[in-house]
């Protein structure tokens, strides 16, 4: 696996969330490099080293989030509507099918951040099977695992899935490479 990175635009959100909380003790996670980048322009289109993404996922998890997984699900949800209200990759994600949605969603995933490779699978009528992996020993995966659930939960919805239901294993995540979420929609 080549050099992990991120895109500017996917932690976008995370770098205004510190810059707008600055009271909170960011400095326990973040090294003086680190808030550097994040008070200085994010180019949405740039490279950035994804241990600054980790980093910053780990302490939006625990110092805004309270370290609850259905937190890292609603900030999940309001990240994908704000890139579902971008002018280019909008009518990518909002097609009104959440199959074909989530296939758009997982081909920008793929060229935002190279966290490891995916994998999309059809698993039944309204039903996916979307698998991702990482490097063992990541920083931050069960944030990223929640928030990434928030993220397809909306994007289903939004494209008129009913009756939601995504399933995956959060357990012992720092001991394991991959993981699947079991995606099913009415």
């Amino acid at each position: 696996m080549d050099e992990v990175r991120v895109k500017g635009i996917w932690f976008l959100d995370f770098a205004k969330m510190v810059r707008k909380l600055s009271q909170l003790p960011w400095s326990r996670y973040l090294t003086p490099e680190d808030l550097a980048i994040i008070q200085g322009n994010i180019l949405p289109s740039q490279w950035y080293p994804a241990d600054l993404y980790q980093r910053l996922g780990v302490a939006a998890f625990e110092l805004v989030g309270q370290s609850k997984p259905e937190n890292a699900q609603v900030a999940g949800r309001a990240s994908v509507e704000r890139m579902m209200n971008d002018e280019v990759l909008g009518p990518f994600l909002k097609t009104g099918e959440p199959g074909l949605a989530i296939q758009h969603f997982i081909t920008i995933y793929q060229k935002l951040l190279t966290l490891g490779e995916s994998r999309l699978d059809k698993i039944g009528e309204r039903r996916l099977r979307f698998t991702i992996h990482w490097r063992k020993g990541q920083i931050g995966i069960f944030p990223f695992v929640h928030n990434f659930a928030g993220f397809l939960f909306r994007l289903v919805e939004v494209n008129g899935g009913k009756n939601m239901k995504i399933v995956f294993d959060d357990q012992k995540l720092d001991e394991r490479e991959s993981l699947a979420y079991e995606i099913q929609w009415g």
